[in-house]
């Protein structure tokens, strides 16, 4: 265990420009941890009393919507270190963890990571990459989330289930841009325009069955008029005496 923690302490985006005597003393201090294939590893919201490294496996990071539904934000494969942001900031977590496959990872608490990054200022700049590229996926997700939002405006569903064919549950390529990552995760969040797609029809649907009951009473309403006037009375009288004669 101390050999494989090493070596993915060392391969990890955060850690591996640390000397060899700190990963050492880190491989002391982490704690493995199992995780099956869709269990949670941390509810958004949860206290951040630790970051994870993922050794291997996949894990995505979701939230919910107003109704309950799952949104996905992001994916990670192995090597991926998270969670370190709430214990930077000391706030909830912002997003859940789920083991989109079976999992490995080592986990740091809060008070090892603290101590390492004061003695390490070059831990500090490591994290700052990561953050920006998860800002960058973050910038990516909500130009797209726009973009859709004002085809779903427009009317132009097609456009949009086109890019959601494939939900964003499944693993993502690793060397993904942001943009197909953004557009597979924004898929399990725009899979309600299908739903909006088909309350519209059915609206339409029912207008159509309405104007067509109306347009009957209207048609009887003027043929019950046109049969009433004094002509057709006239007409009626006639028809009558000839019938009786």
């Amino acid at each position: 265990m101390i050999r494989s923690a090493a070596k993915s302490l060392k391969r990890s985006e955060i850690f591996y420009n640390l000397p060899d005597s700190v990963i050492q003393s880190l491989v002391d201090q982490v704690e493995p941890v199992t995780l099956e294939k869709g269990k949670i590893l941390f509810h958004k919201g949860d206290i951040g009393d630790a970051l994870y490294l993922l050794e291997e496996g996949w894990v995505k990071f979701v939230g919910e919507d107003k109704d309950g539904q799952e949104v996905v934000f992001n994916q990670e494969g192995p090597g991926a270190v998270f969670g370190e942001m709430a214990l930077i900031d000391n706030e909830p977590r912002s997003a859940g963890v789920v083991a989109l496959t079976d999992a490995k990872l080592l986990k740091l608490s809060r008070k090892s990571f603290l101590d390492v990054m004061e003695a390490q200022p070059i831990l500090g700049q490591e994290i700052a990459k990561n953050i920006i590229t998860r800002l960058r996926l973050a910038t990516t997700y909500i130009e797209l989330a726009i973009e859709w939002s004002k085809e779903i405006a427009a009317g132009n569903y097609d456009y949009v289930e086109q890019q959601t064919q494939t939900e964003g549950a499944t693993v993502v390529a690793a060397n993904s841009s942001d943009r197909e990552r953004a557009t597979r995760f924004l898929g399990t969040f725009f899979q309600m325009v299908k739903d909006v797609r088909a309350r519209e029809e059915q609206l339409k649907k029912e207008l159509t069955e309405l104007k067509v009951v109306i347009d009957h009473q209207r048609r009887k309403k003027e043929v019950a008029e046109l049969t009433e006037n004094e002509f057709f009375r006239s007409l009626r009288k006639k028809k009558k005496q000839q019938d009786e004669d």
